[in-house]
Order: structure tokens, then C-alpha cells, then sequence
């Protein structure tokens, strides 16, 4: 009977230190269209959703706002504009992140040891949305280049512990749509776009070998916040456009726990609801959040 007991308590624990072990990496390509992640452009993301561990999406609906505010704060709170109230950019300030927080602060009120961090190369999201929820930074004062966040997080991937559940925003592909248009016929645009591509092909790799080496099990988000036109420099994504190549966004979600295949009708909102899923914990009504699983097995 003790060695039974014994034998239940192994498994227990195991199991316990298994849960613990969940990880969770977002990468955040801002300005990103769907229509550019394919083989030409993106041959590593166009190849994972393909992966029998991948769901995928390349209509994913944003906010009806398609401002970069508007939609990190609904991807990370997990609720539409009219309840985080982050319109757009300018009023970034004025969003609702007490009643509506990041989904790091549910994770770390089911479970206070998890860590969470945040490298973005646009300072604003860490400053209004996430700064009280952090175990590590890159920025909230100020912007930076993309390079600076792409090693802060290859670095901090290639030691023994990583953070629980990392959120990456690269500005680059966004920066360069704004230069000259969103749109395949923009080289400098389709360029960063490759470059981008390139840094996924590297992080899937470390996230490869962590698997491995240290029984973790990963889910790999990468998404954008809105897509854009070739228009001017002025906009090219404005607030309340119809145009699916703002509007309609690409979706790859990736890991164990993924259930393979085309996720039908993703929104923005249900990204923070399925991590939330991912890591166990029951979402509470009062949480008001708006968003639903995707992507995950029963």
C-alpha cells in the first residue's frame, strides 16, 4: 500500500511539475498582411502551417478601429475597444488596463511564481498595458530598433529558465509599409517582412531544442495587429476601413496542445482567452472577457 501511495505521489508531482512547465511566446509583427506570408516572402511561417502541430488562420478579424493601440491592447486584455478604451495611439493613455488587464495578470493570480516578460520595440504597449505584470523588460519609456529586441529575446530563450509567457513586438514590417505602402509590389515592405521571417526560422529552432531538453511544452502565437493598403504615407490601415488587407489578418498558432488545421473565424479578442486556456486557468465571469478557444485540443 506505501508503495502504491508512493507511486501516486510520483505521478502527482510529475504532473504538477509538467503543468508548471507550459511556455508560452507571442511574436507580434505589426502592419503584418496575410497576404504576404507565404512562400515568396515568409517560407518558415508559410512551412509551420503545414505542421501537423499548427492551426492557422489568414482571416482573422481585428477591431473595426485598425489601430496598432486598439488591437495589442484587444489581443492582450481579451476584450473589444469599448471596454479597454484604447481608440487609438494618441489616446493610448486613456485605455481601461485596471478593469481590463493583461491575461499575465490572470496567470499570475492563478499562480504568483509565473513569470512573465515583455520586448517591444514600441514602448507605449509595455507602458500602459503590461508594466505592472512583468518579471522583465526591454522598454517602456522608449522606442527601439528591432534588433535590439530580436537579441534580447534569442539571449534570454538560450538560458536553463525562461520566462512563462513571453509577448514580442517587432515594428519593422509596419515601419516600412508606412514608408512606401502596404503591399507586395514594396520591396522594402515584402523585404522586412523575409527579414522577420528569418528571426521566426531562429526562435522555432531554440523552441526545438528547449522541447527536448527540457520536457517544455510550448505554444508559439505569431500574429499581427492589422494589416494595411498601398496608400500613402500619412495612414495606409485607418480606423473603420472594410478592406479584408487590413482588416483580415494571418493567425499561427503552434505546440502539442494545437489542434491542426484552419481555425474558422479567430478574432483578435480570443488570442488572450485561448492563453488563458493553455495554462489551466478557469476564466471568471466577472473578467468580462469577450473571447473564445481557439486553436487548442479539447
Amino acid at each position: 500500500m506505501k508503495k502504491i501511495c508512493l507511486l501516486f505521489s510520483f505521478i502527482g508531482l510529475f504532473t504538477h511539475l509538467f503543468s508548471q512547465n507550459k511556455k508560452l511566446l507571442i511574436i507580434g509583427l505589426d502592419g503584418c498582411r496575410a497576404d504576404v506570408v507565404n512562400h515568396r516572402y515568409a517560407p518558415t511561417m508559410d512551412s509551420i502551417i503545414h505542421l501537423k502541430n499548427t492551426a492557422y488562420s489568414y482571416k482573422m478579424r481585428n477591431e473595426r478601429r485598425t489601430m496598432s493601440a486598439t488591437n495589442w491592447s484587444s489581443l492582450l486584455t481579451g476584450v473589444h475597444f469599448s471596454k479597454h478604451k484604447a481608440k487609438n495611439n494618441r489616446k493610448f493613455y486613456k485605455g481601461d488596463f485596471v478593469n481590463y488587464p493583461p491575461f499575465m495578470k490572470y496567470l499570475k493570480d492563478e499562480n504568483p511564481e509565473l513569470k512573465c516578460a515583455s520586448y517591444s520595440t514600441w514602448g507605449d504597449i509595455n507602458k500602459y498595458i503590461m508594466l505592472d505584470y512583468l518579471d522583465d523588460i526591454t522598454n517602456a519609456n522608449k522606442d527601439l530598433a528591432d534588433s535590439v529586441v530580436e537579441n534580447k529575446v534569442l539571449s534570454m530563450l538560450k538560458l536553463p529558465e525562461v520566462y512563462d509567457a513571453t509577448f514580442v513586438h517587432l515594428e519593422d514590417i509596419d515601419h516600412n509599409g508606412h514608408l512606401k505602402g502596404f503591399s507586395k509590389n514594396n520591396a522594402t515592405y515584402t523585404d522586412a517582412v523575409t527579414r522577420k521571417d528569418s528571426f521566426v526560422k531562429e526562435i522555432l529552432s531554440i523552441v526545438q531544442e528547449r522541447k527536448i531538453k527540457y520536457i517544455e511544452d510550448w505554444l508559439v502565437i505569431i500574429t499581427t495587429d492589422h494589416g494595411g493598403r498601398r496608400i500613402g504615407r500619412a495612414s495606409g490601415h485607418s480606423f473603420g476601413m472594410i478592406n479584408p488587407n487590413i482588416r483580415q489578418n494571418f493567425l499561427i498558432m503552434n505546440g502539442d496542445s494545437v489542434n491542426s488545421g484552419k481555425i474558422i473565424a479567430p478574432r483578435t479578442i480570443d488570442i488572450a482567452y485561448s492563453i488563458l486556456t493553455f495554462f489551466g486557468v478557469k476564466i471568471k465571469p466577472e473578467w468580462n472577457l469577450q473571447g473564445k478557444t481557439i486553436g487548442l485540443k479539447d
